[in-house]
């Protein structure tokens, strides 16, 4: 109930905290859900000024109508889209209150448009290093820590089902760097069998440290960046996955931690899940 609304009867009106008579005091004013207009009077009578109590009245009901517009123009113009965005562009600059799209990611954390997703059986060129999403392979990569670098596309294919893959660089993170980062994976699995996060070496990376969602990736400088743990637990089966739910085990690839790929012959159903026996 807003201030100025009268009741289904007429008679009253809410004035914020409590139901006033629409009729004030002095008989002379009514309040007509808008405005208050005089009452007639005795002929020739000149109606007074209205009252304090009712000026305030009159004062919070055009208030409450100037907020009230002003809030439906602030929700259509932030329900409006922009034009279509340039493949694999930035979306907008990250800010310390938080990550366009994604209030309470990181800091730092890049969002791009991924503008395809079809199963290849080709190599794919991507925008990003490492990948964050586009065409990629019909199979996913087994989620866990790898020590060899492990083939892009099935590694986004995992992306598309809500992984995050962790990569660094061995030219920059030495040993000790790397049983960190195989610690912070392996505390952030999701479950036994469907662990949703990778961790493998990437040569040539633009930064020691990337972890990387669907359209969305985290460049850090150390192992021991505290964004690392908060992008894998925002993103892991975050809102940006495709394919929420989507196996990241019996697939591709044997991680050193396993459980590797499967013995026998995989068949494939829609969206390129693992049809089950």
């Amino acid at each position: 109930m807003l201030p100025g609304q009268i009741s289904p009867d007429g008679l009253w009106v809410w004035e914020g905290t409590a139901w006033l008579p629409t009729t004030s005091a002095d008989g002379l004013w009514r309040w007509d859900g808008y405005r208050w207009m005089p009452l007639p009077g005795p002929a020739g009578a000149a109606s007074p000024a209205p009252s304090p109590t009712t000026r305030a009245l009159l004062l919070a009901g055009v208030a409450v109508a100037m907020v009230g517009v002003l809030a439906i123009a602030g929700i259509a113009a932030s329900g409006r889209r922009d034009g279509p965005r340039a493949a694999a562009a930035p979306v907008g600059a990250p800010s310390a209150s938080g990550v366009p799209g994604f209030p309470g990611a990181p800091a730092g954390t890049q969002v791009y448009d991924v503008p395809s997703r079809d199963h290849t059986v080709g190599h794919v060129e991507y925008a990003q290093t490492p990948p964050v999403g586009g065409d990629h392979a019909p199979l996913w990569l087994n989620c866990g820590i790898y020590d060899q670098p492990v083939p892009k596309e099935n590694a986004v294919h995992s992306l598309e089902h809500g992984v995050v893959w962790v990569t660094y660089d061995p030219a920059r993170v030495d040993a000790q760097g790397v049983d960190l980062l195989r610690a912070v994976v392996s505390t952030h699995y999701d479950g036994t069998d469907q662990r949703y996060v990778i961790l493998s070496p990437f040569p040539g990376l633009p930064a020691p440290v990337v972890a990387s969602a669907w359209g969305v990736q985290l460049r850090l400088p150390r192992a021991t960046d505290p964004r690392l743990p908060a992008f894998i637990d925002y993103f892991r089966q975050g809102p940006e996955t495709p394919e929420k739910g989507g196996l990241c085990s019996s697939g591709a690839g044997r991680p050193i931690d396993g459980p590797g790929s499967p013995s026998g012959p995989v068949t494939l159903g829609p969206g390129g899940r693992r049809v089950r026996a």
